[in-house]
């Protein structure tokens, strides 16, 4: 009897998802509250917990995700969302809370993937809180690429592009490498050439990097974070300056997605391949310009404080 309680709640969940989900995004907080007030208790401790989150509350989501995991132990997305509440309330909270509140998170994420061992999201959440926690908070690095390869044993495309980003950001390089040389030919996109070109570059082999990011831009030509690291490897290499402004500038002119380089940071960079080339004027339009969108960029204050040093 429980278990078609427990079915009939998550279709209802289900069915209203799309509309509590737009609400929230739009804002319309006293709306939604009103709109979740007839649903059983179960729905809505997950859509408070979910409406504070996005309020940026992450003290009282924590509240609610504990009272929901309480009442719900065994379901799989409400242990992530207490995790991600808790993993977000860390980053403001005092050196006295952080252990406490990263316990939790670590304890709900493992849950979360012991409930749904095909829940990546879970799994990628665990496997990033493993590699960059330290030993005495929970980190494993050895377990967070155990978990970070079952992603990808799940979910190539996805799971390729994180484990690259461990390998790189660990400067495992023959590793990395084994994994671009393990991707057939056929598997080979603008992600996987982005990707290798991110690898080269982190070793300063320039040549190939460019190469790389000009073969992921011409399998998509909307591949923003190419087209920026190319014009980030002309900074580095002090070559190929020209193609490095114009593709800086179509980076600035695609709409970007909040895990991308800001187009403050794109300002940056452009201005700093205007001074290579020796155009001050343009290197100040462009730290202006990239402050006028982020007047907090510590890097633009810099560079234009020092520009005619």
């Amino acid at each position: 009897m429980k278990t078609i309680i427990a079915g009939m709640l998550i279709l209802l969940s289900l069915t209203f998802g799309n509309k509590y989900d737009e609400m929230l995004k739009s804002g319309k907080f006293n709306e939604f509250e009103q709109s979740i007030k007839s649903e059983p208790e179960e729905i809505q401790l997950y859509w408070k917990g979910k409406m504070n989150f996005e309020k940026k509350d992450y003290e009282m989501a924590t509240d609610y995700f504990d009272d929901l995991v309480s009442l719900v132990e065994n379901n799989s997305d409400y242990h992530l969302q207490r995790a991600k509440a808790y993993l977000e309330l860390m980053k403001t909270s005092s050196m006295m809370s952080i252990p406490f509140q990263a316990s939790k998170a670590k304890n709900s994420l493992v849950k979360s993937v012991e409930i749904d061992p095909n829940n990546i999201d879970a799994r990628i959440y665990l496997s990033m809180y493993l590699f960059n926690a330290p030993a005495i908070g929970g980190g494993d690095k050895g377990e967070a690429y155990n978990h970070m390869k079952i992603v990808f044993s799940q979910n190539r495309q996805v799971g390729f592009g994180l484990l690259m980003d461990l390998y790189t950001s660990d400067e495992k390089i023959e590793e990395a490498k084994n994994l671009l040389n393990s991707i057939p030919e056929n598997e080979r996109n603008s992600n996987y050439y982005y990707r290798s070109g991110f690898l080269m570059q982190s070793i300063k082999d320039y040549e190939n990097a460019f190469n790389n990011f000009m073969k992921s831009i011409e399998l998509d030509p909307n591949n923003g974070s190419s087209y920026y690291q190319y014009g980030r490897t002309a900074i580095f290499s002090k070559k190929n300056i020209e193609k490095g402004i114009n593709f800086l500038k179509k980076y600035l002119e695609l709409e970007i997605s909040t895990d991308m380089p800001q187009k403050d940071s794109a300002y940056w960079r452009l201005g700093m391949l205007y001074e290579i080339n020796g155009d001050k004027i343009k290197a100040k339009e462009c730290y202006n310009n990239g402050l006028a969108l982020n007047n907090t960029n510590e890097e633009l204050k810099n560079s234009l404080e020092n520009i005619g040093e």
